[in-house]
């Protein structure tokens, strides 16, 4: 039994490694500098737009049901965040998803409390510090 469990761990420690790997790859290839990648997050925040991204490859990102608290959102993030840290080893491209996944979805958030008649929704809590 033990040897089972092993095996799938290793294997799907294997998938996921290689995962990360061709998004960081991809990363590199497609924006060059860290900056550009910087500018194109920080761009689709304050847009609004999410760089194209919709609410349901949103809610794929940060792992989070149809309809996900403002909480459980940020919950998420920060999880998701600080696992691609790039100081401990971790994608800056993959940061900017989960950022942008964070943004799109609390603005839908909004949008559906507005449209429930709660009249102006109040902004939703964020997190403090460099996590926005």
């Amino acid at each position: 039994m033990q040897r089972v469990l092993v095996q799938l761990v290793m294997t799907a420690t294997g998938i996921l490694g290689k995962a990360f790997a061709q998004a960081y790859t991809q990363a590199r290839a497609g924006g060059g500098a860290a900056g550009s990648a910087a500018k194109s997050a920080a761009g689709a925040a304050g847009s609004g737009g999410g760089a194209g991204m919709d609410v349901m490859q949103a809610r794929a990102i940060l792992q989070v049901g149809r309809t996900p608290a403002a909480e459980e959102v940020l919950e998420q993030y920060r999880k998701y965040f600080e696992a691609n840290d790039p100081d401990k080893g971790g994608s800056f491209y993959l940061q900017s998803k989960v950022s942008v996944a964070r943004d799109v979805l609390l603005e839908e958030l909004k949008r559906r409390r507005v449209a429930d008649g709660k009249g102006k929704a109040a902004a939703p809590a964020t997190a403090k510090g460099p996590l926005r």
